[in-house]
């Protein structure tokens, strides 16, 4: 039998996050976008509540607490989304294949929580999708590789302690040719460029340019070759969070939307009583409910080691774009005083839509779900990867 409940334990951390998230993190949401600063402050205290929690290298949280973690979070401030996950031990997830050497160079990067790594995999003339076509390098030279190239699109790029690049190495060609190593910051031969941002703006984006970057061959991550083998599973579960930090936030504007048309009139009447105002609000609700339980069904997936690479593309090519939709559903029905930065829903909305894009782009995710269905003979990549070998071959 299927049992759609949370267990008590996980019903408990709910209502202590969405607790904490409410009191301590919302407050200042407005300040760090104003600003456009990277909320340290934030991170500091999801750390220690982890802590007081008891969670941490010795008792991790299971992939459905930190999915609710960051569903709550995502209702207060979602710029501290991604932040939570750092503080409650993702990177145990993100980082699975790397070696007993590298975990010991590095321990706090990967067990206190307050340490931060940016994802280097989309180029200037590659997307991230694409990986197989990307051009930055990574040449041995002796105990070391050398590493040139340009990496965009990277979150936290202001507050990075560790950069997580995907190189070509050689020998190898196309996705088989590809190497994950783990880049301190400090680095001589890093250079930065922030953008200015649309939303998401205390987590500010940039391009990263890696000229003549020597890293130590014990920085690899997993095999030689075998780069993309030991990221895609995150990147997986990583649309079930993303799926749903923008239904925290979507919740959180569908909650307060419910609050206020039962108060403002219209008529003499509660606007909530008339159908093209309380309908909006039914159809949301019940796209919010599936589509929760459609990332949910992605991590218990994962937990139980099957296969969830359509479903976790279907997450992400849906979701952010429904939750973008119902957010702006939120404004209009707020009237004018929806548009106005006096109100959390414009920034919501702003932050969301960016994650229509980020980690790949519905386009893409359509395209995963499309070779699920009609079968890997069906894939338009495979199909022009072939037809480029037999070119070359002749």
């Amino acid at each position: 039998m299927l049992d759609y409940t949370f267990t008590e334990e996980q019903d408990k951390f709910r209502k202590i996050i969405r607790d904490f998230a409410l009191t301590e993190l919302a407050p200042k949401a407005s300040y760090y976008d104003k600003n456009a600063e990277f909320p340290y402050e934030q991170l500091e205290k999801m750390v220690q509540l982890r802590k007081k929690l008891g969670y941490g290298k010795e008792n991790p949280l299971d992939l459905i607490s930190l999915g609710i973690g960051i569903e709550e979070v995502g209702r207060a401030d979602f710029n501290c989304t991604l932040l939570f996950l750092y503080a409650f031990g993702t990177l145990k997830y993100f980082f699975k294949d790397a070696s007993e050497e590298v975990k010991q160079k590095y321990p706090d990067f990967f067990y206190s929580g307050e340490q931060i790594v940016g994802l280097c995999m989309t180029e200037p003339k590659s997307g991230g999708s694409d990986i197989g076509s990307l051009t930055t390098t990574a040449v041995p030279d002796g105990d070391d590789y050398i590493i040139n190239g340009v990496k965009t699109s990277i979150t936290n790029m202001t507050a990075t302690d560790m950069f997580y690049i995907f190189a070509k190495t050689p020998v190898k060609e196309g996705l088989w040719g590809i190497t994950g190593f783990l880049v301190d910051a400090e680095s001589p031969g890093l250079s930065m460029k922030v953008y200015d941002d649309l939303g998401n703006r205390g987590n500010p984006r940039g391009t990263l340019t890696l000229n003549n970057v020597r890293v130590p061959k014990e920085n690899m991550i997993g095999q030689l070759h075998r780069g993309l083998t030991s990221i895609l599973s995150y990147l997986n579960i990583n649309k079930a969070f993303i799926g749903l930090m923008c239904l925290g936030a979507a919740q959180q504007s569908l909650d307060e939307t419910i609050e206020y048309v039962k108060k403002r009139e219209a008529y003499n009447l509660p606007i909530a009583m008339f159908e093209g105002v309380s309908f909006p609000i039914v159809e949301a609700a019940t796209f919010i409910e599936a589509a929760r339980l459609l990332c949910y069904k992605v991590l218990w997936l994962e937990e139980k080691g099957l296969i969830n690479a359509k479903e976790g593309a279907m997450v992400k090519w849906w979701v952010p774009k429904l939750c973008s939709d119902i957010i702006w559903d939120c404004i209009v029905l707020h009237g004018h005083i929806g548009y106005s930065t006096e109100l959390p829903l414009e920034k919501r909305f702003r932050d969301v839509l960016g994650w229509q894009i980020g980690d790949a782009t519905p386009q893409i995710q359509k395209l995963i779900v499309a070779r699920e269905l009609f079968g890997k003979e069906f894939d338009l990549t495979r199909y022009t990867r072939r037809l480029k070998r037999e070119n070359t071959k002749t």
